[in-house]
């Protein structure tokens, strides 16, 4: 599960990413926290349907003016136990905050932090495209998710490596930062595994 946290102005997202079994794709979902206090005020700037996204499941409000972190950690929590989720992927930024309000298995071992450079970030997002391309990664229908996914500006240094522009992004781009870093924590863990594997030992 992907994580990228927010306190009052963006987004907080999650994104679960199921890697393919035998010849089935790759799946993620995308999920969404705003504010209760400031919906109206983000319908108006962001010029999006927050209310009905609420209503229709794609959005959670939480109660206040920022989001809470510990409405957040249950859901995330209830969610590792449903779908067997291994890892939590995030940037170092308030992990830790919500960490304090998990259990300390989660806050101890299940936490994975990824770097939010143009390093940590590209081999993810050129894998994420390359899936897309090949129709080779599949997702639920999810207006918020296609709006933040159309938000998107990404820069490109001298050798290609990719990372997203959040100063050229005209909005949102929350839900897919979440994505970007759980294909990098799934890639890092891809690579994990074969080191053992080519050594003969056998990955923990």
């Amino acid at each position: 599960m992907g994580i990228d946290l927010s306190s009052t102005t963006d987004l907080t997202a999650t994104a679960l990413l199921f890697p393919p079994r035998g010849d089935e794709p790759w799946r993620f979902t995308v999920d969404a926290w705003i504010p209760e206090a400031n919906i109206k005020d983000r319908e108006e700037r962001d010029h999006v349907p927050f209310s009905s996204w609420i209503r229709d499941g794609y959005v959670h409000a939480t109660p206040g003016e920022c989001v809470d972190f510990a409405v957040l950690a249950r859901h995330i929590e209830q969610t590792m136990r449903e779908y067997n989720v291994l890892y939590l992927c995030a940037d170092r930024w308030r992990i830790e905050h919500l960490a304090a309000f998990m259990s300390n298995e989660v806050a101890s071992s299940k936490i994975i932090e990824i770097p939010q450079t143009i390093e940590g970030l590209s081999p993810a997002m050129k894998e994420i495209e390359r899936l897309m391309y090949a129709g080779e990664i599949e997702h639920d229908h999810n207006p918020c998710g296609r709006w933040a996914f159309g938000n998107v500006r990404v820069a490109m240094d001298g050798n290609e490596n990719l990372k997203p522009h959040k100063g050229r992004s005209i909005d949102r781009i929350d839900p897919i930062m979440a994505l970007i870093d759980a294909m990098a924590a799934a890639i890092r863990l891809e690579q994990k595994k074969s080191v053992y594997e080519t050594r003969g030992l056998r990955a923990l």
